[in-house]
């Protein structure tokens, strides 16, 4: 066999991350998915990482979907933290690679509500506000009345519009 046979052959066999499965997803789609409900059982957000791929990132480390589940690396200051951190964690994920200070779990399924909140205090990962619809649309008027020079409401109400650079001074 040739090298350029064996070549087609290995770009024959090879699975890239834009081919569809038999529920028509790419690889991207299900590991969006993926973390989209993770960060949902968290009450977080996640964002990408500088490779594109899907991350939950904390102040102490982050989660990425791996094959089978969620890797969870850990990387926090002391032994101590590390200790104390890997004590909690191991209830549910199990250890793939230990440092000193750091290590990487596994996790295979998503975390109930109590280890969600062992998850986010061991990484670090700020919870996302929750709040009603009367309070966010209270925080909206504020943030349009910061916006405006405190006149935020009562422009977004009447519909006026502003020139760019203009602020709106209060009377007085």
């Amino acid at each position: 066999m040739t090298s350029a046979e064996i070549a087609a052959q290995a770009r024959a066999t090879a699975t890239p991350l834009n081919d569809l499965d038999a529920a028509g997803q790419t690889d991207r789609e299900r590991e969006r998915s993926h973390i989209a409900a993770l960060a949902a059982a968290l009450h977080c957000r996640f964002t990408r990482d500088d490779c594109a791929d899907y991350v939950i990132q904390g102040q102490s480390g982050n989660i990425h979907v791996d094959g089978a589940g969620y890797s969870v690396a850990v990387m926090l200051e002391t032994k101590m933290q590390w200790t104390y951190a890997l004590k909690a964690l191991r209830k549910f994920c199990e250890l793939r690679q230990r440092g000193d200070t750091e290590g990487v779990l596994h996790m295979a399924s998503l975390p109930t509500p109590a280890q969600a909140e062992v998850l986010r205090e061991a990484l670090g990962v700020k919870k996302r506000r929750e709040c009603s619809d009367e309070t966010l649309e209270r925080l909206r008027t504020a943030g349009l009345a910061h916006r405006f020079g405190g006149k935020g409401a009562e422009t977004a109400i009447k519909g006026e519009l502003l020139e760019p650079g203009q602020r709106i001074l209060a009377a007085g």
